[in-house]
């Protein structure tokens, strides 16, 4: 029998198709299927720049450095993300603030980034950018986290790789993530488990044309090329930069995976329902992760179930229970400041919530490929650990 996975890429033969006829082509990397791809991205989410990198580490690398900051300048990052966010800023400076988040969210909310400006302003720290992650594909207080911004004069980085594919309201009106109508640049990641993948992979989306020409630069080595038309040779080594190109037969991969994801949208809202269908009868122990239903209309990435203050002690049992019957789960995320690299940022009485969060979050299974007879295993074998509690056999 196999296992049950958290989440699954989901690759059909029209994928297969498009990858092998770009790996046949002329150019498998710097070709013009890569371009292809920015434009289809450009078009669907409505930005007015795109670019394609080698992953969603990279787009923020590159995001935080097209910005122009020092290593005095302050960054701020939500507490609940994968240690990916506070690295690539790291790489820009020391003065982070890593944020409390909401525990019935597992996101920054505008009271949280309020809190984290007042301790920035206790550490003397001045914040220059703020990476909102849009934790298991939700948005939450984007305008209200906008207006923050703006009178602060702090540049937003939307870390959207959980989000691809959703949109969020501002007064009565739907924009797409990835738009950038409510921050400077927005970044996806196309790994192999998000809403879409090229494998690795992922895209910077600004309407800022000089952040744009930058990104570009920053992509490949910091070098501008075609600066002498006498000697076309030459090239110019303009930034501190690395390899972050992504190949054309990747975005192949992408192009395809493109033309499917209001359709995998729909197979995930569906299979969201029926996990808040059946698990209602659960809510004595846990709950779903709380949803925005009148101001955001997300793309899931995960299915977080969050347990109750009483029931904390059953997540961890729950999780290796369902490991036996192999069905696997997963905890997004261990706290950044409980990583050896960061724990010097940790303040006991400043992450309650999200040490309450991390205690009792856990990602079900959830994913385009999980079948019906897997979710039927999936409940069952809950509703079996829930009697073994009411039995106290747990």
């Amino acid at each position: 029998m196999k296992d049950i996975k958290y989440s699954s890429q989901n690759i059909d033969k029209l994928d297969i198709k498009n990858v092998s006829k770009s790996l046949q082509s002329d150019f498998i990397t710097q070709g013009s299927t890569i371009e292809t791809f920015e434009n289809r991205l450009k078009k669907k989410f409505n930005s007015n720049y795109v670019i394609a990198v080698s992953s969603g580490t990279s787009a923020l690398k590159i995001a935080l450095m097209s910005i122009d900051l020092n290593k005095n300048d302050g960054i701020i990052v939500p507490a609940i993300t994968f240690v990916a966010t506070i690295n690539a800023a790291k790489n820009i400076t020391n003065k982070i603030i890593i944020a409390d988040i909401d525990p019935s969210f597992g996101c920054i909310t505008k009271d949280k980034l309020i809190e984290a400006l007042k301790i920035a302003k206790k550490r003397k720290i001045k914040i220059k950018c703020l990476i909102n992650v849009f934790y298991a594909g939700q948005t939450k207080d984007v305008y209200e986290i906008y207006k923050i911004c703006k009178k602060n004069s702090i540049i937003i980085i939307e870390d959207s790789c959980h989000a691809i594919g959703s949109k969020y309201k501002v007064k009565n009106k739907f924009y797409k993530v990835g738009s950038c109508s409510h921050s400077k640049i927005s970044t996806f990641s196309f790994h192999s488990i998000k809403n879409m993948t090229t494998g690795e992979g992922g895209s910077i989306h600004t309407n800022d044309k000089k952040i744009y020409q930058k990104s570009k630069i920053l992509r490949s080595h910091g070098i501008l090329r075609n600066i002498n038309k006498k000697n076309p040779w030459e090239y110019d080594a303009k930034f501190l930069s690395e390899n972050y190109r992504i190949t054309d037969f990747q975005c192949a991969l992408g192009i395809s995976q493109l033309k499917k994801l209001d359709k995998s949208k729909k197979k995930k809202k569906i299979l969201y329902n029926s996990y808040i269908k059946e698990i209602r009868k659960f809510k004595e122990f846990f709950v779903p992760l709380k949803s925005e239903k009148n101001s955001c209309d997300p793309h899931w990435h995960l299915f977080p179930i969050i347990f109750n203050k009483k029931s904390i002690k059953y997540r961890d049992k729950l999780f290796f229970f369902l490991k036996s019957k192999k069905i696997n789960t997963q905890v997004h995320y261990v706290p950044l400041y409980k990583h050896s690299l960061y724990r010097n940022l940790y303040s006991k009485n400043f992450y309650e919530d999200t040490d309450f969060f991390y205690k009792r979050v856990l990602s079900l299974p959830f994913h385009t490929k999980l079948l019906k007879s897997d979710f039927k295993k999936i409940i069952k074998n809950i509703n079996i650990f829930i009697d073994m509690i009411t039995q106290k056999k747990v």
